[in-house]
């Protein structure tokens, strides 16, 4: 046996050993992929620890190093033939977005992940599993699929080292993976194009190219992204939030190799940066920036009139929808936010002694980024400017509460709504609702079709805080 492998041609040997590579690759991979499968199924709480742990551990067994992929390798093809093929296709809703992305994007894997599957659809990792098991299940495919994959990442990353320069590898393996999705490459390389023949000096910022491709993978195939990404420059809102932080920025530099003054140079932005396609980093809402909020200007007024008259009160336009876990009752001042209102002659009870006297019990409607949130027995009062949200009234509305590396979250039996934090209190942005104001029906008229729970009189010294 060991003779006969002997008087074979060298490249027949190398086949065969990169054959067998690949089948203990895939092997171990597998066994990786279940072992992290519970974690996976516990809705993602672990993912920053999970997803880094798998990818050391792969290039550790293989590479006998941990920063092998991270290592410039004169064998591209060993290094994206062995370990991309197998880690870089399904690490796009993993390791390689969320490494990039969360310290680009301020947002936590978590989000990411979620974000992730439902804009391109990417089977989630215990389907994955199956997946792979079916692709494998042919000995004589197995290699000629994974070759086949790594020639096209491996195309992808020098097209992308060629129209943006040297990066960072963990925002060029995001990106080539990216530019990989059909779609995305579609729009995506013919704008890039179009600005490097007509902007040579143009800088973009990863954050705002993840949030261009994000809009281009559910436009219309006729519209023409060239003129929206030229609207992204040097002066980019990541670095204007971020001054002092530029080795983290990950410049991606679209460079034109006949100019050679480019670099030394510091442009001011030649085109206005337009707000119509990204969200306000304060409330969430698209079309503007966050210095120009009409809710944080809100927040502003009512924060600075409030500190002379009710510091509880105040604590309530700190942001859209604040979680309180001192509440006994969930309270909002905007009439708009309610489907369904009832009159109610219950007495509020704050922590300064004042009392106020509610107008109306009834249902909200708030529109976030994670879906619909609908939330029954809340307390309406015309003078409280914001939405206050009981913990305890969430509890008893059947939402459950969770708390994981740092992050709260609020779920109900199919929507998980994840929440900001800001000077250490949690907040649900929510966009500006569009129900016409309804009126208030008499208690008696609703009785039969409104069901909320109003505490006696007896526990009005319990009320809210």
């Amino acid at each position: 046996m060991t003779e006969s492998k002997d008087h074979r041609h060298d490249g027949d040997m190398d086949i065969i050993m990169e054959a067998d590579k690949q089948a203990e690759i895939f092997q171990c991979f597998m066994s990786l992929a279940e072992k992290i499968r519970p974690t996976l199924q516990d809705d993602g709480a672990n993912f920053n620890i999970w997803s880094r742990n798998l990818f050391l551990s792969w290039t550790t067994y293989f590479m006998g190093n941990p920063d092998y992929f991270h290592q410039t390798s004169k064998d591209e093809n060993v290094k994206r033939n062995i370990v991309a093929p197998l880690f870089i296709q399904h690490s796009i809703e993993h390791f390689a977005y969320e490494s990039v992305t969360s310290r680009i994007l301020n947002s936590d894997a978590r989000q990411i992940y979620q974000a992730l599957k439902d804009q391109f659809n990417r089977p989630s990792w215990s389907s994955f599993v199956f997946h792979a098991s079916t692709i494998f299940q042919n000995w004589s495919d197995q290699l000629h699929n994974i070759k086949n994959f790594a020639n096209s990442v491996t195309e992808a990353i020098h097209n992308l080292e060629n129209q943006l320069g040297h990066i960072d590898s963990d925002a060029l393996t995001t990106l080539a993976i990216y530019f990989a999705v059909p779609l995305v490459h579609q729009f995506i390389t013919p704008a890039i194009n179009t600005l490097m023949a007509t902007n040579p000096s143009i800088r973009v910022c990863p954050d705002d190219l993840l949030n261009m491709i994000r809009q281009i993978s559910t436009a219309s195939p006729s519209f023409d992204h060239s003129t929206e990404l030229a609207q992204i420059n040097a002066a980019s809102r990541f670095g204007a939030r971020h001054p002092g932080n530029a080795k983290n920025q990950l410049q991606l530099s679209i460079k034109n190799p006949h100019d050679k003054t480019h670099q030394s140079q510091h442009h001011k932005p030649t085109t206005k940066i337009s707000s119509s396609k990204y969200p306000c980093h304060y409330c969430g809402e698209v079309g503007q920036w966050s210095p120009n909020c009409p809710i944080r200007a809100r927040a502003n007024k009512a924060r600075s009139k409030s500190q002379q008259q009710n510091a509880n009160v105040a604590s309530i336009e700190a942001a859209p929808a604040l979680l309180d876990s001192g509440e006994t009752h969930s309270v909002v001042g905007n009439i708009s936010l309610f489907t369904s209102l009832v009159k109610t002659d219950m007495t509020l009870l704050v922590a300064s002694s004042q009392s106020f006297d509610v107008d109306a019990v009834g249902k909200i409607k708030l529109k976030t980024q994670d879906g619909i949130l609908e939330i029954d027995g809340v307390l309406y009062f015309k003078d409280i400017p914001g939405v206050v949200l009981s913990l305890g009234h969430l509890i008893q509305e059947k939402f459950s509460v969770s708390f994981f590396n740092h992050h709260f979250a609020l779920s109900n039996s199919s929507v998980t709504f994840n929440t900001h934090k800001r000077n250490n209190q949690w907040f649900i942005p929510f966009y500006n609702s569009h129900i016409k104001p309804i009126s208030i029906k008499p208690l008696a008229s609703n009785t039969s079709t409104h069901n909320v729970t109003l505490p006696s009189l007896s526990d009005i010294s319990t009320l809210w805080n």
